[in-house]
């Protein structure tokens, strides 16, 4: 609005705004869709594995007890969880649970934690790529709406910088604007705090050389929505059923090693 202002065009940057502002939630939309499934999923399979061990053990357990059978090590842990859940597992699982958000809090505490926690999510595989992407394309968009409109660069990367919700382009932003203050090119910027992939920046530098940045900056951002569509598409497509297929070897070997072994051996020793 600012730039809107200064320029005399408000109502033409009210309008990008707004086109910004639906491509914004567009995105968000897309990314938080592409992670709902995974997510029930999980939820899911961690609730049959609360039923079997509520209403199936049970039975189990009350057969090896009446024969007095020596357990395993692997099913005796599951006996042992389904007798005693609290401290076996509800108090690993809330000490886990408190670690993390203590973790989660201590790295929001400062603008280098802030960074780090931004890293782990990034090496995170597929959804890092996503994450990482859509915050990209939501940063490029912005910074060519406000160098669209006569924004001095320095200010535009602050401002884009602000707005955004990626801690490491926030800082890179900023230290690139004061360099930019400087008198260096935004080539030279780009090149030295690397805030951007190589290739963006290459386009970057091409687009301020020929005056044509914003163009050059909305063509990353549309290359960086292609690639959240492509990934999220992927993501939605692939990745569920891969996770239904683990989830489910997962809890048959559960249900196999901690039940049907003790099982099979308690018949074969009533056979002889």
């Amino acid at each position: 609005m600012n730039a809107g202002i200064r320029g005399g065009n408000l109502p033409d940057v009210l309008a990008l705004l707004t086109t910004y502002a639906r491509t914004l939630s567009d995105l968000s939309t897309v990314v938080y869709t592409a992670l709902l499934y995974p997510m029930m999923v999980i939820l899911i399979t961690v609730f049959l594995i609360v039923m079997i061990m509520i209403f199936v053990m049970p039975q189990f357990i009350s057969i090896f007890s009446d024969f007095g059978m020596r357990l395993p090590f692997f099913t005796q842990l599951i006996v042992d969880v389904c007798r005693n859940p609290i401290p076996t597992l509800g108090i690993p699982l809330g000490v886990i649970g408190v670690t993390a958000i203590g973790l989660r809090q201590v790295f929001n505490a400062t603008e280098v934690g802030r960074c780090i926690w931004a890293r782990i999510i990034y090496s995170l595989p597929v959804f890092g790529v996503l994450i990482r992407s859509a915050r990209l394309a939501a940063f490029t968009d912005l910074l060519a709406i406000l160098v669209e409109n006569q924004m001095p660069l320095p200010e535009a990367f602050e401002l884009a910088a602000q707005a955004g919700s990626d801690p490491i382009l926030k800082t890179g932003a900023i230290q690139i604007a004061e360099k930019l203050r400087q008198g260096s090119s935004l080539a030279q910027a780009l090149k030295e705090y690397k805030i951007l992939p190589e290739v963006v920046s290459w386009m970057a530098g091409m687009g301020e050389l020929k005056g044509t940045l914003p163009q050059t900056l909305k063509q990353a951002a549309q290359m960086y929505s292609r690639q959240v569509a492509v990934r999220s598409q992927m993501v939605q497509s692939v990745f569920p059923p891969m996770l239904v297929v683990l989830c489910a070897g997962f809890i048959t070997s559960v249900f196999v090693f901690a039940v049907f072994l003790p099982l099979i051996g308690l018949l074969e020793g009533l056979s002889k």
